[in-house]
């Protein structure tokens, strides 16, 4: 799924939705933003918004704000994520950008929720240009602000009763 929801009054509700074996290579990292394995954009501005048993595996993807299972999740009135998970991603970015396994980047998380999910055990963020590891300006491997997701705007999303990583 490219894009769902909108910032004022959609609502977005998956359930058993896995997406597995997706690789997304866009003709420019440097410009493509919101992918994700599963969805690029959830907008969550109608509020009760979730995702429900819902998985993405074997991911590759290339852009910024950029997750395995969601690219970016906008909006302050909340998504929730149960027993959701990701395994086996790869992102590469043109340069340090909002990325993890999980959710690439949440703008204003208020309200949103994970609970009982598992953030994957296997990611690797690479540079697109060298396919070597990401590397900081202090030449450091790339690392997300949390092992479920790259950045969180504004409030910070809850992150209830989760399980840790999923085994290999």
């Amino acid at each position: 799924i490219g894009y769902t929801g909108q910032n004022w009054s959609t609502k977005v509700n998956l359930t058993n939705v896995h997406a597995r074996h997706v690789q997304i290579k866009a003709s420019d990292g440097l410009t493509t933003q919101n992918i994700g394995g599963l969805v690029g954009w959830i907008g969550v501005g109608g509020g009760d918004t979730w995702l429900e048993n819902c998985s993405a595996e074997d991911i590759h993807i290339t852009g910024y704000q950029a997750g395995g299972l969601v690219g970016q999740l906008v909006g302050g009135r909340g998504c929730k994520f149960t027993n959701c998970w990701t395994e086996d991603v790869e992102v590469r970015m043109t340069f340090l950008s909002y990325a993890s396994g999980f959710i690439g980047s949440i703008n204003n998380g208020a309200g949103s929720k994970l609970v009982d999910c598992k953030a994957p055990a296997r990611v690797v963020y690479l540079d697109d240009k060298t396919g070597e590891i990401k590397t900081n300006y202090r030449g450091e491997p790339y690392e997300p602000e949390s092992e479920f997701y790259g950045s969180c705007g504004g409030t910070d999303i809850v992150i209830e009763t989760t399980t840790g990583t999923t085994e290999p």
